[in-house]
């Protein structure tokens, strides 16, 4: 299962336009890596739920490469991390359900994360990271057993508790599922918690594989540099002929001479007119930067009806500006990777 209905309201404004795992992540829907997660671990049967922009998380599932059986449990009301699993567990026709969140981009391979689950007995299985100084996620605690014992701090009475990263990614066995209160839930702070108050064994399946989450609009900038640089590559998409150096740019985009981008993603469909300066933007679908313009640190977006003027930061032609920061750790308080907002 994909979990695909979150609001994404921390990428706001971007998900005005498409949904979260809709997203261009190096030119493909950030969805698209979770099928990919799946597929090479041989599972072809695949639900995701919906809510938000659903026809942009269709699509994206449409422009997926590999043969998958795709199923869509649209959610009229968000029901949680947890409770859209529970809403579409008399679908499960097999004994165990991964589920990954659709925010995500991870080189882990499933089928090992897999073995380890079978080997371990436990009823469900999170996929962590080691935990690195200075991240402002929830931390997950393990004991020296791999047993998960607490989210966001130890449980006091428990020696050798290390804290991890949540990648988004659990392995849960149907038992698992029968514990999922109807209506709206979340893993985290409900099935987990109740899981681990019970006595039912939960187990951390630690990866030392490289993964991001993209939460608001600067971290998908930046992780989308990063990977594009692990790979090699200057830029990315068609950009010949232009001053471009980390530029991720989409199908259609129409650069004009002279122009001169660094570290900027360039949706499809944008059109950049000549003799400008980007660094540090966010170009979304249908925007228009007017020749000559000078924009660092900032998202450009359409002209939106439906927003007040005064919400973006300026109006650049037929485009409004918005600042990159925006819904950043530093003004709303970050969540975990598993949340829906």
């Amino acid at each position: 299962m994909i979990l695909a209905a979150g609001l994404g309201s921390r990428l706001d404004p971007l998900t005005r336009f498409v949904a979260k795992p809709a997203l261009p992540f190096l030119n493909r829907p950030l969805l698209q890596y979770s099928l990919d997660f799946f597929h090479r671990a041989g599972i072809c049967q695949v639900i995701v739920n919906l809510h938000h922009l659903p026809q942009t998380v269709r699509r994206a599932v449409d422009g997926f490469g590999a043969p998958m059986q795709v199923q869509y449990s649209r959610e009229e009301r968000i029901l949680g991390t947890a409770g859209g699993i529970r809403r579409i567990r008399q679908e499960i026709t097999s004994q165990t359900l991964v589920v990954s969140n659709g925010k995500i981009y991870f080189e882990e391979e499933l089928s090992r994360a897999l073995r380890f689950h079978r080997r371990s007995g436990a009823w469900s299985t999170l996929l962590l990271l080691p935990w690195r100084q200075g991240e402002s996620y929830n931390p997950v605690f393990l004991d020296d057993r791999g047993r998960l014992t607490a989210f966001g701090k130890p449980l006091p009475g428990i020696p050798g508790q290390k804290p991890h990263i949540y990648t988004g990614v659990q392995i849960l066995d149907r038992q698992a599922l029968d514990l999922i209160p109807e209506g709206n839930s979340d893993s985290v702070k409900d099935l987990y918690p109740e899981m681990i108050r019970q006595g039912h064994p939960v187990s951390g399946f630690v990866s030392r594989s490289f993964w991001c989450e993209c939460s608001w609009p600067e971290r998908y900038l930046d992780m989308s540099l990063q990977v594009l640089r692990r790979r090699g590559l200057d830029n990315l998409g068609s950009v010949e002929g232009t001053d471009c150096r980390g530029v991720i740019a989409g199908d259609g985009v129409l650069l004009g001479r002279g122009c001169r981008l660094r570290d900027s993603i360039l949706w499809p469909g944008t059109t950049i007119g000549r003799d400008t300066r980007l660094r540090r933007c966010i170009v979304a679908q249908g925007a228009q930067v007017p020749p000559g313009a000078q924009v660092q640190d900032a998202i450009v977006t359409p002209i939106l009806d439906t927003v007040p003027a005064s919400e973006p930061q300026a109006r650049l032609g037929d485009s409004w500006i918005w600042p990159l920061q925006r819904n950043s750790p530093e003004k709303t308080p970050a969540s975990h990777p598993s949340s829906g907002g």
